[in-house]
């Protein structure tokens, strides 16, 4: 769907972000990351034109090596 090479992760659960800094997003999404989370369990990630953290229990990676 990108054309930038970033990893793509698809939102299982809708998420209202509760911090200025949050990402704000329906259930079946496919975000953009643009920096993944270490031991924090946040991910930095892109939706649109909005960027912001989003937590690593509400996404799953898309598997882009099966057609």
């Amino acid at each position: 769907m990108f054309s930038l090479g970033l990893p793509e992760y698809m939102t299982i659960f809708p998420y209202e972000a509760q911090q200025d800094d949050e990402l704000r997003f329906p259930a079946d999404a496919i975000l953009e990351i643009l920096h993944e989370a270490n031991t924090s369990g946040w991910f930095k990630a892109r939706f649109g034109n909005q960027v912001g953290l989003i937590s690593s229990t509400y996404v799953q990676p898309i598997d882009t090596h099966n057609p």
